[in-house]
């Protein structure tokens, strides 16, 4: 209250111009805060549409919050305003929170790729903040979710396979890591994308795997190759066990 009588002798003082949209977004955050939704939004909404820095923004983006937790404003209508936010102020906390919410809400609407490169651009951008972060966590778990988890099993193979290419770094080590590249080359030799399908196989063996478990993704990289006709590439992915046979 006392907050709300010092903004009332302020705006007795303060008319037009760029501490107006300020002030009067000030207010919005006051009037939500004391539960007063109807009148923070009209406050905002006229900032907003008077399309003056700094406060029009901050405005647009208290608008965006709202609606999505009222469910007035749909994900896609979101992602189309924050879109268009996100190059108009750059450099501080509200960028970081354009970014983040813009990541969050495609990957909720299934745009994985513009998910993870958002998260990816924030984490760029600002690696030493907390939001940096939380980015990186989670373009982790949206990475396993697709990839681990299956989901990106009802994607295209190509689909598939260009997402993992663009975000190959989030490959976990270890047997789960191994599995996922194991599925995807599968599929993708399904498809008759032998030179993809040995490549990822030639990964595992080079760099992942040891053991039983190397040989056995060597003879099943030599078997793509030969199906590729490359007899003398299939022949030097055998184990060695298994090459000093063929040749005798």
């Amino acid at each position: 209250k006392q907050a709300q009588l010092i903004a009332d002798e302020l705006a007795k003082m303060v008319k037009d111009g760029p501490d107006k949209g300020q002030l009067d977004f000030l207010r919005g955050n006051l009037m939500a805060e004391l539960g007063k939704l109807n009148e923070a939004m009209r406050l905002w909404h006229d900032v907003a549409s008077r399309r003056e820095l700094p406060a029009w923004p901050k405005a647009e983006m208290a608008l965006i919050e709202q609606g999505l937790a009222t469910k007035t404003l749909k994900p896609a209508g979101a992602i189309e305003r924050l879109e268009k936010l996100r190059y108009v102020w750059r450099g501080d906390a509200l960028e970081r929170r354009v970014l983040e919410m813009l990541a969050q809400l495609n990957l909720q609407v299934g745009d994985n790729a513009a998910g993870l490169q958002t998260y990816r651009e924030l984490a760029t951008l600002f690696p030493d903040s907390p939001e940096a972060r939380n980015a990186t966590d989670a373009m982790s778990k949206a990475f396993a979710r697709l990839f681990i988890d299956g989901e990106a099993d009802a994607m295209p193979p190509l689909k598939a396979l260009s997402l993992y290419d663009s975000f190959r770094e989030l490959t976990p080590s270890g047997a789960k890591g191994d599995a996922l590249i194991r599925n995807l080359a599968d599929r993708v030799a399904a498809i008759d994308l032998l030179d993809r399908a040995a490549e990822l196989r030639d990964d595992l063996v080079r760099n992942r795997l040891q053991g039983n478990a190397k040989g056995e993704a060597g003879l099943r990289l030599a078997s793509i190759r030969l199906q590729n006709n490359q007899v003398l590439q299939a022949l030097q992915a055998l184990p060695p066990e298994r090459t000093v046979a063929c040749r005798a």
